[in-house]
């Protein structure tokens, strides 16, 4: 939401306007408020106007709005707004702490729908956040999406620090809808790399994804950590902490590319149903459609732990990120800054 009050802020005072907040929960502190843009080195050079808390589906908040330029904070506000407010007058802000978003899948309705329209105007923080929502299956939001950076202070923390413990993190990452055939599978697959010294359990630190599901403990005694136990952003870091992930797309579903799923350097393993001439064990780009960099394989368990053996020779002896030598960690795309994103969105206006 800061990310949200700094860009209406950069916004309004680009078109030289005034600010109208509208709260969902709970009246805005105007002290508050204002201590929190001296903190950001920000101030409102018109007239700044609190309202709310708006009621759901009310007008009474939104039919004031002529010509107006209005930022959604969440898929949910958007939702709501677009009753009321021309599309071109919209800009629906998308962030990984909105619950409706980060597991959004085209055809599921409410949030989905929403980020399946091809006629709105998208900011998303962050880039990876959006290249998360186009591996979802929301391809138009690579050209029609715009990403910012909410600070460089910021943009530095959205990579989280190493686990504490030291070692790396493995993410097995069952998609929705989930059978517990298909985790079954993979569990299989996972302890039986351990068995074999494929995972070798001093380095890696185990997440699971996979909504639904008990809790487990592998034979190894190692615990995994259950995405579904965490708030909304410790798990949307904890996601982007992986440096190897095991991801079970549900049957028929088109390869997603993996990006969103685990850190920018990780190997993503694809565990799905290939054709059945194909070469057994891993495949490596030799399925239409197939994700470059991504190590594609058949839901089998020998298959899935002859693809997890060539994830780790990959890797090598890497560790996490921050333990690398200087210069290893991989080149990372810039990114606008709000002020930049706030120009976009105001010109012409």
């Amino acid at each position: 939401m800061q990310a949200a009050l700094a860009l209406a802020v950069l916004s309004a005072n680009r078109l030289q306007a005034d600010l109208r907040l509208i709260a969902t929960q709970q009246a805005i502190d105007p002290c508050a408020l204002n201590e929190w843009l001296r903190g950001q080195g920000l101030a409102v050079q018109g007239e700044c106007i609190l309202g709310g808390p708006a009621l759901p589906g009310s007008s009474q908040e939104f039919d004031r709005f002529d010509g107006e330029l209005m930022l959604a904070a969440c898929s949910r506000c958007a939702a709501d707004a677009l009753a009321e407010l021309p599309v071109e007058d919209l800009v629906c802000l998308l962030h990984p702490d909105d619950p409706g978003l980060r597991d959004a899948a085209p055809g599921d309705g409410g949030s989905a729908a929403l980020l399946a329209r091809t006629d709105l105007r998208f900011a998303v923080g962050t880039q990876r956040f959006q290249q998360h929502l186009v591996g979802r299956g929301f391809p138009h939001l690579a050209q029609q999406a715009t990403s910012f950076e909410p600070a460089d202070r910021q943009a530095a923390a959205a990579m989280p620090p190493p686990p504490a413990s030291g070692r790396d993190v493995f993410l097995f990452e069952v998609m929705a809808p989930v059978d517990r055939q298909r985790f079954a599978i993979g569990l299989d697959a996972i302890e039986q790399a351990l068995a074999l010294g494929v995972l070798d359990p001093q380095r890696w630190d185990f997440l699971f994804a996979a909504p639904g599901l008990p809790q487990v403990t592998l034979r190894q005694g190692q615990r995994p950590t259950s995405l579904d136990h965490l708030d909304a952003g410790a798990a949307w870091q904890a996601r982007q902490q992986a440096l190897l992930a095991l991801r079970l797309p549900p049957p028929g579903a088109a390869l997603p590319p993996p990006l969103g799923v685990a850190a920018e350097h990780a190997v993503v393993v694809v565990a799905t149903a290939v054709p059945a001439d194909a070469a057994p064990g891993a495949i490596h780009g030799a399925i239409p459609g197939a994700i470059p960099g991504a190590l594609v394989c058949a839901l089998q368990r020998d298959a899935v732990v002859q693809a997890l053996r060539q994830a780790v020779e990959r890797l090598g002896g890497d560790a996490h990120p921050s333990r690398r030598q200087p210069g290893a960690a991989p080149a990372r795309d810039d990114a606008p800054g709000l002020a930049a994103t706030a120009a976009l969105l105001t010109a012409g206006r």
